[in-house]
């Protein structure tokens, strides 16, 4: 007897963590989840990966970017806000040269081969660093912010260490200090 639970009501033991699916159909919580609700595998060579609170970040091997989760701030990196769950990861935009990402809350920064930073999300505490503290649904280049060697990432921030042994943050401004 099949359970008609799907990914959205399995936990990460397999079971079912809610008592009915949406069209009010029965959900046995004792019961493992439908064969392979649980499990999403992506066949993605990746060289490293980032999560934040409801999404995550990959790149994959040959520099670019893909990520998967919610997007309401914009921090899938799509080109658009959307409260639709994305389950497996799309391309973000406009990237090809990554070798880090790292993720906050609702929001991520890539450092490109060349030392500047991308950024996209929620933009609310400055943690974009495009002065405008609003969402940003496509990566943006950080101005004035180059030789950067490497990103840290908070809830709500972003710091980069340039080689100089500065370092350069946005936490909670709308500029890089």
């Amino acid at each position: 007897d099949e359970n008609p639970c799907t990914l959205d009501y399995c936990v990460g033991d397999g079971t079912c963590t809610y008592s009915t699916v949406p069209d009010g159909t029965p959900c046995d919580i004792s019961k493992e989840c439908s064969q392979g609700a649980c499990t999403l595998e992506v066949d993605i060579p990746l060289q490293t990966f980032s999560l934040g609170e409801w999404h995550g970040s990959l790149i994959r091997q040959d520099g670019s970017v893909a990520a998967w989760g919610g997007n309401q701030f914009g921090q899938l990196g799509i080109g658009e806000l959307s409260t639709a769950l994305r389950t497996t990861p799309d391309d973000v935009e406009g990237l090809s040269d990554i070798i880090e990402v790292v993720s906050g809350d609702d929001h991520s920064c890539a450092l490109h081969a060349t030392g500047t930073v991308s950024c996209w999300g929620a933009g609310s505490k400055g943690q974009i660093g495009n002065g405008a503290n609003v969402a940003v649904p496509a990566p943006s280049q950080v101005a004035d912010l180059d030789n950067v060697v490497q990103l840290a990432s908070g809830a709500e921030s972003v710091c980069a260490l340039t080689e100089l042994r500065e370092v350069r943050s946005e936490e909670h401004t709308s500029e890089l200090q």
